[in-house]
């Protein structure tokens, strides 16, 4: 990625984060402009979602200045810590828990919980701000990085979310202020002022991720959420997981049965072994009975003692008994 420099991002500059955006309704939307569904991300616009009126204890307008929550909970639902169905609205209860806001009362995104997998990598303030120009953000998402962007916007500064970007370069994005589902529908190049990463624990890519663009209101994205501390996954990987495991208990079946059989193998040996020298011990101590020669009894007393102490009882008594 191309040397980021740093900027100090403070609650002076923040302060222009999505304001405006309730003043003209005819020019504020959100991606699709069809109004917010909690269960659709890429409609949710924060200037109808008028049932709130403000946050962060009444220092923040929520329809002028909620982007930074509202790309946070883009953020959960695409790599799924949460699932469809979940809203800026569920993440305003969660700051307001925690009070995850900085004294302007704007969201401290290195205090919420991004889930088991993703997690937001430092800036250089609490916000996760890293100064950077689109190439640096199509650089980041081309190395695996899930990309929040502040861009400079006509009612000031404002954060949007990269939802994917197809391999011809066209960037499509999530915007809770203004209509358009790509970048360039609102927003030029030098629009970017900040970028925050997120990076996968797991190794897993923001490409690999499934995208909002054309997913269907209400349809999940993700099998699977995030749950007992497991990532998030689709079918196709609970499919692999299930093969995976499939496959292991199959083996260990097979190792298990090959254990078993050798061990029955190297035990039947034992056995006829076992046979052979008693046979052996057998012949030895009736020849002696029956010769009684010093040289048959001694060779029979050899072979005895070759055998267990338990084996050798009863063919010790008939030695004995030899005059």
């Amino acid at each position: 990625m191309r040397k980021v420099k740093k900027l100090l991002v403070t609650a002076t500059t923040l302060i222009t984060v999505c304001s405006g955006l309730g003043l003209n309704a005819t020019s504020a939307y959100a991606h699709t402009g069809t109004g917010t569904k909690a269960n659709d991300p890429k409609s949710w616009n924060q200037v109808d979602q008028t049932d709130i009126d403000t946050y962060a204890n009444g220092k923040r307008s929520w329809t002028m200045e909620s982007c930074m929550i509202q790309a946070a909970a883009f953020v959960k639902v695409k790599t799924g810590a949460e699932p469809i169905g979940y809203s800026p609205k569920d993440l305003k209860k969660e700051l307001d828990a925690s009070n995850a806001y900085s004294d302007a009362g704007f969201a401290v995104y290195s205090k919420i919980n991004w889930g088991n997998d993703w997690e937001m990598v430092p800036g250089d303030n609490e916000f996760g701000y890293t100064s950077a120009s689109y190439d640096d953000v199509v650089d980041a998402w081309n190395q695996g990085y899930m990309v929040v962007m502040r861009v400079q916007s006509r009612a000031g500064a404002h954060q949007i979310a990269v939802d994917h970007i197809d391999s011809d370069g066209t960037m499509y994005i999530f915007d809770s202020g203004y209509k358009g589902l790509k970048f360039t529908d609102t927003y030029s190049k030098g629009d970017i002022l900040n970028m925050v990463r997120f990076k996968s624990k797991s190794g897993r890519k923001a490409s690999e991720l499934p995208t909002l663009y054309n997913n269907p209101a209400g349809k999940q994205i993700w099998t699977r959420t995030e749950k007992d501390g497991q990532r998030a996954k689709q079918q196709a990987e609970i499919d692999e997981d299930n093969r995976k495991a499939e496959e292991a208990r199959l083996a260990a079946e097979k190792q298990a049965k090959a254990e078993a059989a050798a061990k029955e193998s190297q035990d039947n040996l034992q056995k006829a072994e076992r046979t052979n020298k008693l046979k052996d011990v057998d012949a030895a101590v009736s020849k002696a009975e029956r010769t009684k020669d010093k040289s048959h009894v001694a060779y029979a007393h050899v072979k005895v003692s070759e055998l267990s102490d338990v084996l050798q009882q009863d063919y010790l008594t008939r030695l004995n008994k030899i005059k």
